[in-house]
């Protein structure tokens, strides 16, 4: 990831660590991250928000958006990339006739599909939270 300022993928990760604040469901959420949001945005209309964190940060992160009743899953540019990659492959796959092999490719799509929203859960879950 850039970590130049300027660049539209720059995060900056001043990670402060707060007393545990309690969540609408009761539960418990031990950390702030504040975060740029870069999303799809010019560099102009960049803004500061402070994001809940689930759990430890790492490849992918469980997060609720300000303002959002349900939170999100944060991940690396290069896992997104690898994502698409698969995709156009069981895309490619499909239009040649190899239906065996887009098959598997998907297969695999969906497991990881399905293991980030179990850790969704799970994240929640340890906060005394549900989806």
């Amino acid at each position: 990831m850039p970590q130049h300022p300027e660049s539209p993928l720059f995060c900056r990760q001043d990670v402060e660590t707060s007393p545990p604040f309690s969540t609408p469901a009761g539960g418990q959420v031990s950390s702030l991250v504040h975060l740029m949001n870069a999303q799809f945005l010019p560099l102009s209309m960049k803004t500061e928000a402070t994001l809940s964190v689930y759990g430890q940060l790492g490849n992918h992160a469980v997060v609720r958006i300000p303002g959002r009743r349900l939170p999100g899953l944060i991940l690396q540019a290069d896992t997104v990339a690898g994502f698409l990659t698969q995709l156009q492959e069981a895309q490619a796959c499909l239009r040649s006739g190899r239906a065996q092999r887009a098959d598997a490719e998907l297969d695999m799509l969906v497991d990881m599909l399905e293991q980030w929203y179990a850790l969704i859960e799970s994240r929640l879950a340890d906060a005394g939270e549900a989806l």
